[in-house]
């Protein structure tokens, strides 16, 4: 699918959501001189991305980079088959180069930080390091306002992080649209779309806030979730995410009201109460809450048992 003449979007379904199918999305940004890849979706999808590539050769901009919005497993497992094809720099937020590097360790921290509450299992091997591919090194990384210039109007690096502690999106200046990886987390998933940075999370909803208010921004194309087009849409979705993220503040708190309870009964009640799977991610998400209600003071903890301040 072409939009109008600078951005190309390739997808295909990933899971089935509580409003039909998720998506999994790889895209093309080309300028008078050159083109970028941003994501390159994970193990399993490489025809999509083999019409990328030859999309990318069919306009005639030769490929300079590959920037992966973070460093999850179906936005990145594809990095080293395009390298493969076709020499190119990756890029990606400083934070990921450590995952993006070395993806036995991406896999190791994202689903088994805690080894002692979910163990390894065939399943999580094949859903999520089966996905991966081998690490890659990152030749760039981006903090946010940076300018990548194609030898068009310039892209501008956006800051977006808190679904990971580092994220960026890429602004197509040109045709005031933001693509995104992850960083408006997807509320109809079977799981928690999760984050673990809800403190940088707000401040991502804002700064685009602040984007779409001064005009800079009218579209946003994410990896997963339909576009959003026009202001309206756009504040909608991000009061929901703020909706999402106070709602999950309360319902600990609630939890804790009168009671000290451990980290893996507060995972397991709330995912239960939402009705999300009882996964590593959730199990993430919900301790970074709870790290984050303790930093401002409205929960204490003591190793991994909370209660309300």
């Amino acid at each position: 699918m072409i939009l109008k003449n600078r951005i190309m979007v390739f997808e295909r379904p990933l899971l089935e959501g509580a409003d039909g199918p998720v998506m999994l999305r790889m895209f093309v940004v080309t300028g008078d001189d050159f083109s970028l890849i941003i994501d390159t979706a994970m193990i399993g999808y490489e025809e999509m991305a083999a019409e990328a590539l030859a999309a990318v050769k069919q306009w005639g901009r030769p490929l300079a980079m590959v920037i992966n919005t973070h460093a999850h497993h179906d936005h990145i497992g594809l990095n080293s088959w395009v390298r493969g094809q076709v020499p190119v720099l990756i890029a990606s937020h400083a934070w990921g180069s450590r995952w993006i590097g070395d993806t036995d360790q991406n896999y190791r921290e994202f689903t088994l930080g805690y080894p002692d509450i979910i163990q390894d299992s065939l399943e999580l091997q094949s859903s999520v390091r089966g996905t991966m591919g081998p690490g890659t090194t990152m030749n760039v990384g981006f903090y946010g306002g940076e300018q990548v210039n194609l030898g068009s109007v310039p892209l501008e690096i956006v800051d977006l992080s808190g679904h990971l502690p580092g994220e960026v999106g890429v602004l197509v200046n040109d045709q005031r649209t933001l693509i995104m990886g992850d960083a408006f987390t997807g509320l109809n998933m079977p799981f928690f779309h999760s984050h673990v940075r809800p403190d940088l999370y707000r401040k991502t909803l804002e700064r685009v806030a602040g984007m779409v208010r001064s005009g800079r921004v009218e579209r946003i194309l994410p990896t997963h979730l339909p576009p959003w087009n026009g202001s309206e849409a756009i504040y909608k979705a991000i009061e929901e995410r703020r909706s999402e993220l106070d709602s999950l503040d309360e319902a600990l708190l609630m939890e804790l009201n009168g009671e000290s309870l451990s980290l893996t009964d507060l995972w397991s009640r709330i995912s239960e109460r939402w009705g999300k799977a009882v996964d590593f991610r959730g199990l993430n998400m919900i301790d970074a809450h709870l790290n984050d209600l303790c930093h401002r003071g409205l929960a204490g903890q003591s190793g991994r048992w909370f209660w309300r301040v």
